[in-house]
């Protein structure tokens, strides 16, 4: 697993999507997420996250930290999806 760890430079910004948003609000995941460097790379660098509400997460950074880390077998592994009446059904 690749971790990324930084120090904020600024505050953090959530923008809102726009009114067309064609996707649902119902259940908000991560879809994906971009960083960027200024010419030069000295920072301060900028992480954009994009949720699948629409919504878009802006977090002025410095300072990167970029690792990585072995995770225990059992955490890796796939596990089958429980069908939508089980999961109702608790």
């Amino acid at each position: 697993m690749q971790l990324l760890g930084y120090f904020l430079a600024g505050r953090a910004k959530l923008h809102p999507p726009p009114s067309s948003w064609p996707f649902s609000a119902e259940r908000k995941h991560w879809l994906y997420d971009e960083i960027e460097a200024p010419a030069g790379a000295a920072g301060p660098f900028t992480h954009r996250i994009l949720f699948s509400d629409g919504n878009v997460l802006e977090v002025p950074f410095r300072d990167v930290l970029v690792g990585s880390i072995s995770l225990p077998e059992e955490w890796t592994k796939q596990r089958p999806l429980a069908s939508a009446k089980q999961a109702a059904s608790g």
